[in-house]
């Protein structure tokens, strides 16, 4: 994974000389990157993927079928183009590339659209983060704790459970290729969602059952979206407070996704003795999560993870370490991890 945002080119003068060409192109693009996140909303929202879908069109047709001006289509266009969403051909019609039939029609399974609506719900301000780096607490819900609020607002629930399925079910799939998941035959998945990561393990090892574990609203969208995969059979769900209330027993494998990284050492050093507790011996455990290097100064992505961390909730992204050492303090042996597509890291222990 590319450690820094812009990787520095080699051959760059140094020192003094360094100084006095230092180009601020870096500052531009960072101030710039508040417009892509807000674009592609827009671009989502006018329905410019869907209408391009069966077929390229130019600007001028563009314009005509979405009421905008010629003006902004042609804006709109040449943004979605430069961030890859776009292609152009030799007549000048826009069609859509690979990277948007993906993810950003309705109609398909990756379609990453509610990413987009849950954080124009919940949008982030720079006010938010000073109060948080201060107090070091959650400021973005109306200053309550990230689950606290999901559990008192309904609808906020769902539209978080969509948007954590919609940025999990790629990795879902690289994860759930993984032979350290060979001879586990029933998963407890904690805080689950709607089963993103159930159903695709369970999918890839055919003797496997498993059990998600989220609140009553998720439960009920995710035992609609596992019959709607036809795994009913092979995925159940369950609210349960995992905090304050026994886990099932029966599980040789617990697996938890962005879990973690929503609690404090003392708070994770607790889960971690309870998945303990509850596994079977010789049961495994299982996190996914988006490393650190262990400099903590790389990779980019994790460590800008880290700090939406910092305004919803009083988590962190920690490095294999440090899970390492919260994963073995509980008694957990044999710890070693494997990349879970191009963004997540599975790690997984054994209980002796």
């Amino acid at each position: 994974m590319q450690r820094h945002w812009d990787e520095p080119k080699g051959g760059e003068p140094q020192g003094d000389e360094q100084q006095a060409t230092l180009s601020d192109r870096r500052m531009w693009e960072i101030w710039q990157t508040v417009t892509q996140i807000n674009s592609l909303t827009a671009a989502d929202e006018l329905g410019l993927f869907s209408l391009l879908a069966p077929q390229p069109l130019t600007v001028a047709a563009i314009a005509e079928r979405l009421a905008v001006q010629p003006r902004a289509a042609v804006a709109i266009t040449g943004y979605m183009a430069a961030l890859g969403f776009l292609d152009c051909d030799e007549t000048r019609r826009y069609g859509l590339t690979a990277l948007a039939r993906k993810y950003m029609l309705p109609d398909s399974d990756y379609y990453w659209g509610p990413v987009w609506q849950c954080t124009r719900n919940a949008p982030a301000s720079a006010d938010m983060f000073v109060e948080a780096l201060q107090k070091n607490n959650s400021t973005i819900h109306d200053g309550n704790p990230l689950f606290e609020f999901l559990s008192s607002n309904k609808d906020f629930a769902r539209e978080f459970a969509y948007s954590m399925h919609s940025r999990g079910l790629y990795s879902a799939e690289q994860v759930a290729k993984s032979v350290l998941f060979n001879g586990v035959t029933r998963l407890l998945d904690i805080g689950g969602g709607i089963g993103t990561f159930a159903t695709q393990i369970v999918t890839n090892h055919a003797a496997m059952t498993a059990q998600v574990i989220d609140l009553p609203m998720v439960c009920e969208l995710g035992e609609e979206y596992a019959a709607s995969r036809g795994l009913q059979q092979r995925v159940s769900f369950r609210a349960l407070d995992f905090f304050n209330e026994a886990w099932p027993t029966d599980a040789d494998g617990m697996f938890f996704s962005d879990i973690f990284h929503d609690w404090n050492f003392d708070t994770c050093r607790e889960i971690a003795d309870k998945a303990f507790t509850a596994l079977r011996r010789g049961g495994r455990i299982f996190i996914c999560e988006l490393l650190k290097d262990d400099d903590r100064c790389g990779p980019w992505l994790a460590n800008s993870y880290d700090m939406a961390m910092i305004i919803h909730t009083e988590g962190q992204q920690f490095t294999f370490a440090e899970l390492r050492a919260i994963v073995e303090g509980a008694g957990f042996t044999g710890v070693v991890k494997e990349p879970a597509g191009d963004v997540f890291t599975l790690v997984s222990a054994t209980k002796p």
